[in-house]
């Protein structure tokens, strides 16, 4: 496949990954605001707020390289980070 089109699916992927990740990073950031500034809970929080803003920011660098005429296996890493990042919390969140 051609780097545009690993874009678009890299692109439809991530948009679908931040409303759950948005979801669990407001979630944690209510426990922590409950938990009245733990140190665990604002870690947690910390932790899961990262996910939305990887989901935005990984389409922008994956098409910047794809402006920059990268090689598709750049972008497609670029667009797994979120995907990875959630499979890392996901077992956080059941081993923990």
């Amino acid at each position: 496949m051609s780097p545009r089109a690993w874009w678009w699916v890299g692109l439809i992927l991530d948009v679908t990954l931040l409303a759950p990740a948005s979801y669990m990073a407001m979630g944690a950031i209510d426990i922590a605001m409950r938990s009245e500034g733990a140190p665990t809970a604002v870690a947690v929080a910390s932790l899961f707020s990262v996910l939305p803003i990887f989901c935005v920011l990984a389409p922008w660098a994956a098409w910047r390289a794809r402006a920059r005429s990268r090689p598709a296996a750049q972008i497609m890493v670029l667009f797994a980070t979120p995907w990875v990042y959630a499979v890392f919390l996901v077992i956080f969140l059941f081993t923990g």
